[in-house]
């Protein structure tokens, strides 16, 4: 009795405090790791819980490969999907807020697609985007996203690639290049493939760049980003036939302090005095594993002999 006595007396900003201890994104594909129990203690705690936007309501992670342990029970499998999609609703209904997720669909063939119909769901609420990761399996699935053009005013940062197991080099996503125009707001951008994408680079601070099929279009974005504070090329010059010349421009980055590349050849052309990390054949620049790690490196990379030190 004392207990409940005790709940009841406490505050909502002592409440709220204790709630922080417990924030966390909502994964849609694992449902039970979500603190549902902040709000079942009583009236009090349920109002507070489902207050608390920064700390619970802004975040969404949805997986989808789960469905492809679930082949041999399309009962379960059914069933689950529908949960989670009845969350996502709940979610997006919670507030008129703005919200981040990551959408990673299944790699399985197979007739059903489960993605779609998410996707809807998110891009309806477009207008409210912030942090995305989006990956799709399908073609059918680029269209939908297509819906976001126009209505990304908050987007701030944008991964958007296909899974590695369905990506073609020679097969242009028919993606409309223009989807990230007028995104005034976005800083950071990760892209499998480089192609044709009209962004503002000059108001980038992140990009991360899959492959890319011109080496001529790769220095003129990189000319125009010249806000660049992190920046990864995951493609070898060599693999486009392109070689640097010395007629090529100097690319000068002030405010650059991570540089990923798969190729030395670009650090010839670099200008980088506040470069502190370089990262050299490494696809994931948060491997701790990757090789030729230099950290604190307080140099230029104009020159030539810079470069070839450090190869």
């Amino acid at each position: 009795m004392d207990g409940v006595l005790l709940v009841d007396m406490m505050i909502p900003e002592l409440i709220h405090k204790i709630f922080q201890n417990f924030s966390t994104p909502l994964h849609l594909h694992d449902l039970n790791s979500f603190p549902w129990y902040l709000g079942h203690v009583c009236a009090l705690w349920r109002a507070v819980f489902m207050t608390m936007h920064l700390q619970f309501w802004n975040k969404l992670d949805i997986k989808l490969d789960f469905i492809d342990n679930l082949c041999d029970y399309p009962f379960k499998k059914i069933s689950r999907y529908e949960l989670m999609r009845y969350v996502l609703k709940f979610f997006l209904n919670r507030t008129n807020r703005p919200f981040s997720f990551q959408l990673r669909p299944q790699y399985a063939l197979g007739e059903e697609d489960y993605v779609s119909p998410m996707l809807e769901m998110l891009v309806a609420e477009s207008t409210r985007w912030e942090d995305v990761s989006i990956s799709w399996d399908q073609r059918s699935h680029v269209p939908i996203l297509y819906r976001a053009r126009n209505r990304l005013p908050l987007l701030r940062s944008l991964q958007l690639f296909k899974p590695s197991l369905t990506f073609k080099f020679n097969d242009e996503l028919p993606l409309g290049h223009d989807l990230l125009e007028g995104a005034s707001c976005l800083r950071n951008v990760r892209i499998a493939d480089l192609c044709e994408w009209r962004v503002d680079w000059t108001q980038l601070r992140v990009l991360k760049i899959g492959q890319f099929h011109q080496g001529e279009r790769l220095l003129s974005v990189l000319s125009q980003a010249k806000q660049l504070e992190k920046l990864a090329i995951y493609q070898a010059l060599y693999d486009t036939g392109f070689n640097l010349d010395l007629s090529t421009k100097l690319l000068s980055f002030e405010s650059l302090k991570v540089l990923t590349v798969m190729d030395v050849g670009l650090l010839s052309i670099f200008y980088a005095p506040c470069l502190e990390e370089l990262y050299i054949d490494g696809w994931n620049d948060e491997d701790s594993t990757v090789h030729n790690v230099i950290t604190s490196l307080q140099c230029s990379l104009a020159r030539p002999a810079a470069s070839n030190a450090l190869a």
